[in-house]
Order: structure tokens, then C-alpha cells, then sequence
């Protein structure tokens, strides 16, 4: 294999090219092309190729593993021969375990490190470091993820944190994260509650999908993250409680904000409207995108909202909707809504508002409708 020994760059993806990449049911490739061998051989080999490769290219500073089921033990033959190691992604590969952590810790060269799975690794105090780490993107459970946290001892400026953990229970676990969350300008958080169908005591079945009320939720974030610019909240099988009131009074919480998303895949207990677009205008001067999950309204109801207003003074740019299918407007008022829309926000591009941003047309794998 010919690899350029000047190369700073390695991206290497185990996953069946045949497989459709939409059927998620296997992400992660049990192993390797079959004709290398026995899952040991191919192990072998592949510890052998990538140690080769990096005794060869000093100057490797970015990796890229996806899809790979022998992540800790691969790492292990390889990060001592990385000394300038500055980003690593490990997309859809088997968790790592405290030693392999404890190792990345003491990289002094690591500023990034991207899609880490975490999983009862007992981390608990075992090791502090991170000396350089600016990005961290996390899945885990709380108590993995608030461990690992801890210890880092760089000031963190994005983090990402997806978990199968309950949002109470992330709920009562931000107190405990206030220190790494004090120095973020990026904060995007992920929670499946993992909807399950639990038997009564009469036997009856019902739906668990966990209650979720956005105002509460967010109180434990407004004193570490007061300065943030960017802030992402996702949530999957939840009960969201959530309407312009609450909105209205989680904008003042965040407003430095620049970036703001909300979505939400389940049911709804009162539901935005245009009224909180405005109030988010408003309480963030520096808001350019706001994405929000879903908006009801109607012609009538949204001429009313929007017509006492007067331009507000925001950045704002790109505004989208996820779903839009309660919004009931007619035909004839539809350039009527867009002038006096375009009135009271004059910052909003069209074409970009057309195009939504990737996190939600990959994840969501729909576009959402958009003003």
C-alpha cells in the first residue's frame, strides 16, 4: 500500500459498502471484508496495516475509525505511535473502556474528539487530563458522561452529549457539569428517552413516554451556559410541554444566542407559534437561525400576531420549521403573511431559509417546511 508520508489525514470506514445506509438495524461492521480471514486475522491485520501507516506518517494529526467493533484494543497499539494527534472521530464503533480514555487523556496534542461512546467505564476520579480538548462530542449514559467530564481539565468551547437516559435524569445531573459547561459557546444535547409500552397493575398496556416541560428543563442550563451562541436540544420519545409563554421565557435565559434549535419527536402539550418566533427575536439580538419542531396556526391567528409588530432589531436570518402540517393557511394570504413577515424581520434570506441546515434534513431525513 502506498501511503504519502506527508499525509495529516486518515478516514477509514469498516462498514459494508453494500449495506443501505439507511437500514441502521447493524451499524457497526461485525468485521471485515470476509476474504481477509478469521475474525483474529483480520483483527491482526488491521492493527498491522494502521500501525504501519502511522510509524510511517509523522505528521498524522486527524483519524477517523467508523464502524469498527475492535475499537479499544486498536487504539492501544496505535495512539503511542500518534504524538501529534489532534482530532479523532470514532463514529458507530464499540465503546471505550477506562484505560483506552485514560490514554486519550494524556494526549497533550488532542483538541478534538468526536462521537465517543462511552459505557460503563468506571471512570470515577481513575484519571484527570485533556490538556488541549476544545470539542468533545459524547454518547453515554449520565453517570459515564458527568465522570468523564469531570475529568477534563481544558476549558471545553462546543460539546455534544447524545444519551438513552432520561431527560430528569440529565435534569438533576447539570448541577454537577456547571464547570465544563461555564466555557461553552456550542452546547447540543440528545435524548432518547426510549419509549417503551410498560403493563399496568391490571394488565393494560400504556405508553411510557417520558414528560418533558422545556421551561423546567432548561432552568439548570441558564447559569453555566449564559453565554453560549450556540444551542441545540433534541428529544425522542418524550411528552414535550412546551407553548409561546414558555418560550417566550426561555429566550431571556440565552441571549447571546446566535444558533438555536429545538426538536422534538413525540406529542405535544400546547404548541408554539409565530409569537415565539418573535419573542425569540427579540430577547437575542444576535440570533441568525432558529429552528423550531412544529408551529400551529392559522391565517387568522397568525395576521393578528404578526401585525401589531413593529421590525424587530435581530440578526436574525433563517428561520425553520420542522413540521408545519397544523399550519392552515389560505392560498390568498399566503404573500400577504410573507410581507409582513419580511416587515418585522428585514435580516431574513429567503434562499437559505429554503435550504435547511444538514442536522436536520440527515437526521430527520425530511425537510422540514420553511418561511
Amino acid at each position: 500500500m502506498i501511503f504519502p508520508p506527508t499525509a495529516i489525514t486518515l478516514a477509514l470506514d469498516f462498514g459494508d459498502p453494500y449495506q443501505d445506509p439507511l437500514d441502521d438495524d447493524d451499524l457497526m461492521a461485525e468485521d471485515v471484508a470476509e476474504h481477509w480471514g478469521t475474525s483474529a486475522q483480520q483483527k491482526d491485520a488491521v492493527v498491522r496495516l494502521l500501525r504501519t501507516v502511522c510509524t510511517k506518517t509523522q505528521r498524522l494529526s486527524d483519524l477517523t475509525l467508523s464502524r469498527y467493533k475492535h475499537t479499544v484494543p486498536l487504539l492501544g497499539n496505535i495512539l503511542p505511535l500518534l504524538p501529534g494527534l489532534r482530532r479523532l472521530d470514532l463514529s458507530a464503533t464499540s465503546p471505550l473502556d477506562v484505560a483506552t480514555l485514560h490514554t486519550l487523556a494524556g494526549l497533550d496534542t488532542l483538541e478534538t474528539l468526536t462521537n465517543a461512546p462511552i459505557m460503563n467505564a468506571r471512570i470515577d476520579g481513575a484519571f484527570t487530563g485533556f490538556p488541549a480538548m476544545k470539542t468533545l462530542s459524547l454518547s453515554g449514559g449520565v453517570k459515564d458522561v458527568v465522570q468523564l467530564l469531570t475529568a477534563v481539565v481544558s476549558r471545553l468551547t462546543s460539546l455534544t452529549i447524545t444519551s438513552y437516559h432520561s431527560a430528569m435524569e440529565w435534569q438533576t445531573a447539570f448541577p454537577r457539569i456547571e464547570g465544563p459547561l461555564s466555557t461553552l459557546t456550542a452546547f447540543r444535547l440528545h435524548i432518547n428517552a426510549c419509549d417503551t409500552d410498560l403493563p399496568d397493575p391490571d394488565g393494560t398496556i400504556r405508553s411510557n413516554s417520558e414528560g418533558v416541560e422545556l421551561e423546567k428543563f432548561v432552568a439548570g442550563l441558564r447559569a453555566p451556559l449564559a453565554r453560549v451562541q450556540t444551542l441545540r436540544l433534541s428529544f425522542d420519545n418524550i411528552f414535550m410541554t412546551c407553548n409561546d409563554d414558555q418560550l417566550a421565557r426561555v429566550a431571556p435565559m440565552f441571549p447571546h444566542l446566535t444558533h438555536f434549535e429545538l426538536v422534538v419527536r413525540g406529542d405535544w402539550e400546547g404548541f408554539p407559534t409565530i409569537t415565539s418566533v418573535i419573542a425569540f427575536a427579540r430577547h437575542c439580538p444576535h440570533l441568525e437561525t432558529l429552528l423550531l419542531p412544529n408551529l400551529h396556526s392559522n391565517s387568522k391567528d397568525m395576521l393578528a400576531a404578526l401585525r401589531p409588530s413593529a421590525p424587530v432589531h435581530t440578526a436574525l436570518r433563517v428561520l425553520c420549521m420542522l413540521d408545519m402540517g397544523d399550519v392552515k393557511i389560505a392560498a390568498r394570504d399566503v404573500p400577504l403573511i410573507g410581507a409582513v413577515l419580511a416587515a418585522i424581520f428585514p435580516s431574513l434570506d429567503v434562499q437559505a431559509c429554503a435550504e435547511p441546515p444538514r442536522t436536520w434534513t440527515h437526521i430527520d431525513r425530511d425537510f422540514p417546511w420553511s418561511f
